[in-house]
Order: structure tokens, then C-alpha cells, then sequence
């Protein structure tokens, strides 16, 4: 059994170990100023959180399956799409340490990095490390390409406005009305 200490007494139990005795006033305010509210001393993290929201279980994959299929079809990236824009991978693990750096090049030439490193020698696998590198960097690309694809979408809605303003703009040069 594992042993919990607290101001340097031994408690019974995780809960009495995790829980802190904390009381907000109506004056806590986040960092927006945004009233906090107050909650009872020893007041357990779950029942601070709100939980009237709809809470989704499985994984991420069967999260956006139920998503698609409830109709929720906007532009959005996929793994696949992300893994395409890979040309080249490099690993370099520096000598007599545990940390290893993954460069990976995108299609544009762009070089992504991601680094993993392990605290002890005894536990370091390299293979491990690449893994852990790799992915890290592979999050750099969901970055990069989520800007590139909200990039896309707003100039896309910028070109309908003006479109539409030109179009709006030149009927009424035209001197035609809208009304029957």
C-alpha cells in the first residue's frame, strides 16, 4: 500500500493527501476579471468542474466519426493529411546524452523539430526517443497546417464579401432594383 504524506504526516488516503483546504471569496477573480465565486473548504476538484456538459467517452477517431455522422462536415484536418506533407525524416541523438531531435521536411521544404529526452540513462531506449521525437514534431504540422486551412477559410469568405459587395454594387450602377 502506498503511503501519502501531508505537512509531513502520514494521511490515510490519496483524497486526504490531494485535496488542500482552499476557499474562494466572491472578490477571486480569473485573470479576465471574471468573478470566481466561492466554493467550501475541502470542496473536491470533480465538483468544481462543471459538468452539465455532455461528456463524450472513446477515442479521438470515434469522437469524430459520431461527429461526422451527426452532420458536423466542416473543413477539418486529417492524420493522413498531415503524414502526406512528410517527404523526409532525420533523427540525430546527441552523444552521451539522452536527448534526440527529429527533423522532418514538408513538402514546401519546411523543416519541422521535435525533441524527446530521458530522464535517466538506465531508462533510455533510442528507438523510444525517436518515437517521441517524431510525434512532437508531427504536432508542429497539426500547427502549422490548422493556421494554413483557417487561413484558407477566411480568405475565402473575405473574397464571397467582396464578391458579393461588387456584384450588390454594380446592379445598383446599373440602375436595377431588386424589386419587382
Amino acid at each position: 500500500m502506498d503511503s501519502y504524506y501531508k505537512d509531513d504526516e502520514q494521511v490515510d488516503t490519496f483524497d486526504d493527501f490531494i485535496f488542500e483546504d482552499i476557499t474562494m471569496t466572491p472578490e477571486s477573480t480569473d485573470q479576465n476579471n471574471n468573478v470566481l465565486g466561492t466554493a467550501p473548504v475541502n470542496t473536491p476538484v470533480e465538483m468544481l468542474i462543471d459538468t452539465t456538459a455532455e461528456q463524450k467517452t472513446g477515442t479521438v477517431e470515434e469522437m469524430i466519426a459520431a461527429d461526422i455522422a451527426a452532420g458536423k462536415i466542416a473543413p477539418r484536418l486529417a492524420f493522413d493529411q498531415i503524414l502526406a506533407q512528410i517527404i523526409a525524416t532525420q533523427y540525430y541523438q546527441f552523444p552521451g546524452t539522452t536527448v534526440t531531435v527529429c527533423c522532418l521536411t514538408l513538402q514546401n521544404g519546411y523543416n519541422t523539430t521535435g525533441v524527446s529526452a530521458c530522464i535517466s540513462e538506465d531508462n533510455f531506449n533510442a528507438d523510444i526517443g525517436k518515437k517521441i521525437a517524431r510525434d512532437n514534431a508531427i504536432q508542429d504540422i497539426w500547427m502549422l497546417e490548422g493556421y494554413l486551412l483557417k487561413e484558407q477559410l477566411s480568405s475565402a469568405r473575405t473574397l464571397d464579401t467582396i464578391v458579393g459587395d461588387m456584384t450588390v454594387g454594380a446592379v445598383g450602377q446599373l440602375g436595377c432594383s431588386s424589386e419587382s
